[in-house]
């Protein structure tokens, strides 16, 4: 059950990462808060990856793990480069 809260939570707060570079680009004014809440919004979903690894491990889960570990760690690194460019485009866009 909690593997599953983790992964729900991990997606959350991944979009919202996303999201938040994004949509603030489209408003008026400068937000000096916004990339550091979408960074903090990423950390928080690689906490729950992280969470939701060491739920598997705890139940000796080898072979989910072998399964997903490769797709994980690329996820995350791409979403990682992606919001670092997004959080930049919009830091050059509101200065």
């Amino acid at each position: 059950m909690h593997i599953i809260l983790f992964n729900i939570l991990s997606g959350i707060f991944g979009i919202t990462a996303l999201l938040i570079p994004v949509l603030s680009s489209f408003r008026k004014g400068k937000y000096s808060y916004l990339p550091v809440a979408s960074l903090s919004a990423y950390i928080l979903a690689l906490i729950f990856q992280i969470l939701g690894i060491g739920e598997r491990v705890s139940l000796q889960d080898w072979s989910a793990l072998a399964d997903t570990i490769e797709a994980i760690s690329f996820t995350a690194v791409l979403f990682a480069a992606v919001i670092i460019v997004l959080n930049i485009v919009l830091v050059r866009i509101k200065n």
